[in-house]
């Protein structure tokens, strides 16, 4: 057995490896989007029933517990996490800014489906503030609802998602930056603050996290 491997061959492997990461990272991305998509048509279809009074109290509650029972593996679907796929959906649904359809409007099945993929075919601009849908959809759930929490400016928000997205930053460094209000202290940082960093597998860490 070969103590060192070739030159030749290292090559060979780094350029596999790069692509496995880079396949890993948008594999990622692909179940984070249509995770995001399904918060944004669950919370929309809570906020229309909790909002209008169409539901009880302690509606949300009842739900999470049915829901637990019958999908004993399920992870994400407590009370607070449901409510907080309501103000995830109340806070975007302001951004995609989009006329309702028929479909939006009947109370069928596609209640939850026909949100879902107004988030998913999203391919413009909105109008209120400069936000790149692929950094959008680039960021967890829980980088969302950190920035929700401590924000409360479209500008702020899109600043943070441009800033969390191309600088792949953990929950744990977005935390640091709202809690140091970055977005008011912009002048203070070093020009290269917002250039991307290359590693695909930090990327692919930060996007888990």
């Amino acid at each position: 057995m070969m103590d060192k491997i070739s030159t030749q061959y290292n090559q060979a492997v780094q350029l596999i490896k790069s692509a496995i990461l880079q396949n890993q990272l948008e594999a990622a991305k692909a179940v984070n989007r249509q995770m995001l998509a399904l918060y944004y048509g669950v919370g929309k279809y809570v906020s229309d029933n909790t909002r209008k009074g169409v539901w009880g109290t302690g509606a949300i509650e009842t739900i999470s517990e049915q829901l637990r029972k019958e999908l004993p593996e399920l992870r994400g679907f407590g009370v607070s996490n449901i409510k907080n796929m309501r103000q995830f959906y109340e806070s975007r649904n302001v951004v995609v800014n989009r006329q309702p359809t028929a479909d939006d409007l009947q109370l069928t099945e596609k209640e939850i489906i026909s949100p879902t993929l107004t988030l998913l075919n999203i391919n413009r601009q909105p109008t209120a503030g400069n936000l790149d849908w692929h950094e959008f959809f680039s960021l967890s759930f829980t980088h969302h609802m950190e920035i929700l929490s401590k924000t409360k400016t479209l500008e702020e928000r899109v600043f943070y998602i441009h800033q969390a997205a191309t600088l792949h930053w953990d929950k744990y460094t977005l935390r640091d930056n709202l809690k140091a209000d970055l977005f008011h202290h912009q002048s203070q940082m070093p020009s290269n603050f917002a250039k991307t960093m290359p590693s695909t597998r930090h990327a692919l860490k930060a996007s888990a996290c």
